[in-house]
């Protein structure tokens, strides 16, 4: 069960490498963006706490999907996986709870906890029955896919302009528009299988040009739905 833990960490650690953030530096960035988008939550919404604690719950079940939980009750015994689930989901919900706990929510605190316990018991038996559309064509697959897996952060970066809109926060919305760029450009972090570079009978500037034009084509397609 440790061996598993520090092989999550390891990939994080890799993934980080990959785009090149220092681990140490991603993981205080992390922490430092958590801290701020949860003040902003608190003092920009008409309910934080409930609005906070659904936040919470959200993140947790992000881990109850079908293919992960599949993997883990292949690899480990019963008791092992419930103790991995457990980990995870209270790992998970930790800086959430110390967060409300800073507030003087106790019982909100307790209520996530709680939540986050309860839903290690639970995986999904069924994967995903259809398709999230999208604004963008099948050819630049990586905003295809990129968009799908990050639907949720998009969803959030809007949520945050439309709170620094509603409220004239000016820093705000460049903080959301920086965090879209951020994430588009995340979309090319990983590497083109060598079946996909082969068909295009194209040098390799005149490929890598096509992929660059793309991405800046639809980073700002994305940027006008700001306005």
């Amino acid at each position: 069960m440790k061996e598993y833990f520090k092989l999550q960490i390891r990939r994080f650690a890799r993934e980080l490498h990959a785009l090149g953030i220092n681990p140490i530096a991603g993981t205080m960035g992390a922490i430092a963006a958590f801290l701020f988008l949860s003040a902003v939550v608190f003092q920009k919404t008409a309910y934080p706490v409930a609005f906070y604690a659904c936040l919470s719950v959200l993140s947790v079940s992000s881990l109850s999907g079908k293919g992960k939980n599949d993997f883990l009750k292949i690899t480990f015994l019963r008791k092992k996986y419930q103790k991995i689930r457990l980990i995870e989901n209270l790992l998970l919900v930790f800086p959430f709870a110390v967060f409300l706990l800073t507030k003087g929510h106790r019982v909100a605190a307790g209520i996530t906890v709680v939540l986050a316990m309860a839903l290690s018991l639970y995986h999904m038996k069924r994967g995903v029955l259809f398709t999230i559309p999208t604004p963008f064509s099948a050819r630049p697959y990586e905003f295809l896919t990129g968009f799908r897996k990050t639907i949720g952060l998009i969803a959030g970066l809007y949520i945050l302009s439309g709170i620094g809109i509603a409220y004239q926060n000016f820093n705000l919305g460049v903080f959301s528009l920086f965090g879209l760029f951020l994430l588009c450009t995340g979309f090319y972090s990983g590497r083109d299988p060598i079946f996909y570079v082969w068909i295009h009978a194209e040098s390799p500037v005149q490929f890598l040009r096509k992929k660059l034009f793309t991405g800046i084509r639809y980073s700002f397609f994305g940027f006008e739905f700001f306005f």
